[in-house]
């Protein structure tokens, strides 16, 4: 399905070869299902048995609860606040439906809290909203200013720093309280105050493999759960960004590669733009890609789309993608979609 060849990256801190692949399309996606939501600011999804459920940061309840074979909207819950029961930035640890999908448990870290916090769903969908479902904990102060959380066993969390990072991502030892840097594997002629725009990606795992798509850069790094670099992979040639004389970031005409990704026991899901950031939200018809890898970092098919999915998931027994897209005429809503990729 997709032909190899190699290319030596210059930019590389190892003089190792990269595994190149020519996008070849498994098929066109189209829109199954949808329905408008007057609710703008749907972002993460996760799917529960039966259900659909998106974060909504900006609403009073964070968790909006759909049927996921009607879109019928069933509830919602999830105070904004600062009680132990209630959220102020709540996202879903990654492993939840990799690692641990069986857990009657759904795991989640609130950045605004500095709390870990997990919740019992099917008793809350079976009608008991109350604070015997919802518990928190502190969190360890590595863990701040953190996102990407992926649970690889009991002691160890991988994430992505977001203040100040030493490298592509972190694995914390809860039980030793230590930090290991995996680090980044281009080096650049610039100021370390670039490295967090510039290295940017995100991280997603199932507890044995780690995968890290970059934001900047067209490729995929495979690691195993310790931090060794398996395998890398891009799709275009490796190039420094172009960095702003405005702001510490990259320019706006810089395109972005790896926007979103999911993973279920199955596999990995990533969508892949190639626009700059400018585009994404004017393109009314954008072209896209949805990456499906399996969790050896095998890529088995790329899915070709005329809309870009926010905060998507996808089911593993029905093979339904749910996301949102947002809405050109309206800023006050969004529409929601269900999508077959099967």
């Amino acid at each position: 399905m997709f032909f190899l060849g190699l290319f030596l990256s210059a930019c590389s801190t190892e003089q190792a070869n990269y595994e190149t692949s020519t996008i070849q399309i498994s098929k066109a996606l189209s829109i199954d299902q949808s329905r408008v939501v007057k609710n703008s600011c749907f972002t993460t999804s996760f799917i529960i048995d039966d259900f659909v459920i998106f974060i909504a940061e900006c609403d009073s309840n964070y968790f909006h609860v759909y049927d996921k074979n009607t879109l019928d909207f069933k509830l919602k819950f999830g105070t904004k606040g600062r009680a132990p029961s209630e959220f102020f930035y709540p996202f879903p640890f990654l492993t939840n439906k990799t690692r641990l999908p069986k857990d009657e448990y759904y795991y989640f870290y609130d950045l605004n809290l500095l709390q870990t916090k997990k919740i019992n769903f099917n008793r809350i969908l079976e009608g008991y909203v109350d604070k015997s479902v919802i518990s928190s904990e502190h969190m360890d102060r590595e863990l701040y200013f953190s996102n990407c959380w992926n649970q690889l066993d009991d002691q160890r969390i991988a994430a992505v720093d977001i203040s100040d990072p030493e490298g592509l991502f972190f694995i914390y030892n809860t039980e030793k309280e230590k930090k290991n840097w995996i680090k980044y594997l281009h080096s650049f002629d610039m100021d370390d105050k670039y490295n967090l725009p510039v290295f940017r990606g995100k991280l997603i795992s199932n507890g044995e493999i780690i995968i890290f798509a970059s934001r900047y850069f067209d490729e995929i790094l495979i690691f195993d759960n310790q931090g060794k670099l398996l395998k890398k992979s891009h799709f275009s040639p490796v190039q420094m960004p172009k960095l702003s004389t405005q702001f510490t970031g990259v320019v706006h005409e810089t395109p972005v590669f790896f926007f979103e990704t999911y993973g279920n026991i199955d596999a990995c899901y990533l969508s892949r733009l190639a626009m700059p950031i400018q585009e994404i939200d004017l393109s009314l018809q954008p072209t896209t890609q949805l990456f499906e890898m399996d969790w050896d970092g095998e890529l088995m098919n790329v899915y070709e789309m005329d809309f870009i999915p926010r905060g998507f998931s996808v089911c593993e027994s029905t093979h339904k993608l749910y996301a949102v897209l947002a809405n050109e005429l309206e800023n006050d809503s969004i529409t929601m979609i269900k999508v077959s990729i099967k």
